[in-house]
């Protein structure tokens, strides 16, 4: 946008058309000013759109392995966890394994000779997520997922992010635990 200002010369008792100096820096000064507030504003934009991005694919894992989780442990009739990072859901004719690699779980299900091929799935998560899974005396597992901390120093607990709780063999009807 360019003005157009119409001044008397004295010297030649003519009209000159033109912009001053002072008017173009003044007009230079606006429109950067606008460029850089724009500019700013779209990189907010999409960091904001690319953390979205991520807290959407960290949800849509955690509502994936809860799902198959508890179908797992309800097909399942009982459980053996060789340590804090190993869990193994076993039935007469299934056996499932989960396990923690950092801010991941796997979970493997071999198939059984002839029937199925194995099956493997990688759930990933934000880096930090902590896991815990325990099991009490009534067949009960629970699963727990905390959110990473972004200042993990100022002694607050950890949000929890999932917690899921299963019956062992609740879609066995010939099992006691079922009942």
């Amino acid at each position: 946008m360019t003005m157009i200002v119409s001044a008397l010369d004295r010297r030649t008792g003519k009209y000159r058309r033109g912009t001053s100096l002072v008017e173009t820096i003044i007009m230079m000064t606006i429109a950067s000013s606008l460029f850089l507030m724009a500019t700013v504003w779209i990189h907010q934009s999409f960091t904001l759109s690319s953390k979205m991005r991520e807290n959407s694919r960290h949800h849509d894992q955690l509502m994936r392995l809860s799902r198959q989780f508890r179908d797992d442990v309800h097909r399942t009739t009982s459980v053996e966890s060789k340590s804090d990072t190993e869990l193994i859901l076993v039935s007469d004719d299934l056996r499932i394994e989960y396990g923690i690699d950092g801010s991941d779980v796997t979970r493997l299900e071999p198939g059984v000779e002839g029937d199925s091929l194995p099956s493997r799935e990688r759930f990933r998560f934000k880096d930090g997520s902590e896991w815990n899974w325990s099991v009490d005396d009534r067949s009960w597992i629970t699963l727990s997922v905390k959110r990473p901390m972004a200042q993990p120093d100022l002694g607050f607990p950890r949000p929890s992010d999932l917690d899921v709780r299963a019956r062992l063999g609740r879609l066995d009807p010939l099992s006691a635990n079922g009942r």
